[in-house]
């Protein structure tokens, strides 16, 4: 996602297990209820207590699930440590192939084994990702995982449905029905290609105004711009964080949200997954669309987070580079970088030196952390539409990254602006509060407690993390009565 997002209010549902694995719409409670800790902390106005670790856990009577592998390399489906009830490898796609040829990368990034991504083949594999591993500098795709969550018609119909008739995003726009567009908004990139070269690209532009300078608020307002400048090109065009214009509340988890999406990975895992993750956002979670060759150009996220991408319609591929200092060098040169010459000897070469690269396919849900510099290209025939949430998970290399935003770890051309850096630390707060309150109040496992006090070990003794924390009591005692 290309802006930070800002989430709000997390619920609980009122399912009796919290170590379960419960399909949609088992877990989906409706209204908040009274066991949400932050709809109880305000609603009855009770003081914030301090941000401190849980007491120590017992020690766990079993074994420590799977250890998460760091070596990068695909995992095999003859190693899967299931018990026998794991689904068959999905068979060989021949889009693969074509997506390969038709980007123009060269064909040795994609067979080199130390820069594929790791694969899961089960939810409760996904989840233990999820909620615990530790994908820095790596990528995690579970195939099929759309399905195995009961996501796979969680886009609304109108929107899917014009997506697989359309050729073009502008195409796309105009058989949107009218009355939707005027309801969502979104970001409109386009970027046409140099007369020195077809294939280099120039300088992405946005739509943001008419020819007057009209600010175009609603996607109704850009489809109808669009239609009075032809000369706008279609190729390479990218329709980026489309979402609701107004919050509304979500019919499944009943929080204020502007997202576009019926309903999201964070309303179908389990309750503990849900209540005791860091960070998770959905408040305006972003639907991409877009033809082959267009994209998201090389950047790094503006706040250091992870994302959780799900990939409805065609293939996105994505190359990823190594965190921090090491890669200032290369972003200093290519920042905002389209990777689609393949006549470009230095554009192949950049390539060449990413540590991941990944082709996400119709379906599949993958993991990334956007601390990472990384690009995502649209490939296929027809147009691709993807979707993301943002999330901080319990594992200490991603709570550092993410007390590390605007930090000598983070480069400086793609931060955030502070303040919205410091209401998305105020959301980590909460979200952490709560998670305190809800295992003091629901029978968590040991590993969740364990991990817990980690990342809380990691965050409250950031010397950032604690400005910024200072920086919201100052912020409400001002703004008390």
């Amino acid at each position: 996602p290309r802006r930070p997002k800002i989430t709000h209010t997390r619920t609980a549902s009122s399912s009796p297990t919290v170590d379960d694995v419960p399909m949609w719409p088992a877990e989906a409670s409706g209204p908040v209820n009274s066991t949400d800790p932050a709809a109880r902390r305000k609603g009855n106005g009770a003081a914030r207590r301090p941000l401190q670790p849980p007491p120590p856990p017992p020690p766990p009577a079993t074994a420590t699930p799977h250890v998460v592998r760091g070596d990068g390399a695909q995992a095999s489906h003859a190693n899967r440590q299931d018990d026998g009830g794991a689904p068959a490898p999905p068979p060989p796609d021949p889009g693969v192939a074509r997506v390969i040829e038709q980007s123009g990368w060269p064909q040795e990034i994609f067979d080199d084994p130390k820069k594929m991504p790791r694969i899961v083949n089960t939810r409760e594999e996904f989840l233990e990702e999820l909620l615990f591993g530790n994908h820095l500098n790596d990528v995690v795709v579970f195939p099929g995982g759309l399905s195995a969550f009961g996501l796979d018609d969680s886009i609304p119909t109108y929107m899917t449905a014009s997506v697989r008739e359309s050729g073009s995003v502008r195409e796309f726009l105009q058989k949107l029905p009218a009355e939707k567009r005027a309801e969502l908004k979104a970001r409109l990139y386009y970027t046409e290609r140099t007369e020195s070269d077809e294939w280099d690209l120039d300088t992405e532009t946005q739509l943001k105004t008419t020819v007057d300078g009209t600010q175009l608020a609603s996607l109704d307002d850009k489809t109808q711009e669009l239609e009075k400048r032809p000369e706008i090109p279609d190729r390479h065009m990218y329709l980026a964080e489309l979402r609701k214009l107004e919050k509304y509340r979500h019919p499944v988890s009943n929080e204020w949200v502007k997202t576009a999406v019926d309903r999201d990975l964070k309303d179908v895992v389990p309750e503990t997954h849900r209540m005791m993750m860091p960070y998770w956002d959905v408040w305006d979670e972003g639907v991409f669309v877009g033809g082959a060759f267009s994209g998201s150009p090389l950047h790094v996220d503006q706040v250091s987070w992870s994302n959780i991408g799900k990939n409805f319609i065609g293939y996105k591929l994505m190359a990823l580079w190594a965190y921090g200092p090491p890669s200032f060098d290369m972003l200093d040169e290519n920042l905002r970088m389209m990777f689609v010459n393949r006549k470009n000897g230095p554009q192949m070469d950049v390539l060449r030196s990413a540590c991941k690269v990944v082709i996400a396919r119709p379906g599949d849900l993958f993991l990334f952390s956007g601390a990472n510099p990384h690009t995502v290209m649209c490939m296929g025939d027809g147009l691709s539409l993807t979707a993301y949430e943002s999330f901080v998970n319990l594992n200490h290399a991603h709570a550092e990254a993410f007390a590390g935003t605007r930090g000598p770890d983070h480069f400086q051309e793609c931060w955030a602006d502070l303040t919205d850096v410091e209401d998305i630390f105020d959301d980590s707060i909460d979200a952490v509060e709560d998670a305190l309150e809800y295992a003091d109040r629901n029978p968590v496992a040991p590993r969740f407690t364990t991990a817990l006090q980690k990342c809380i070990g990691t965050l409250a003794t950031d010397s950032q993390f604690e400005r910024w924390r200072s920086l919201r009591g100052k912020r409400r005692r001002k703004q008390s009565p």
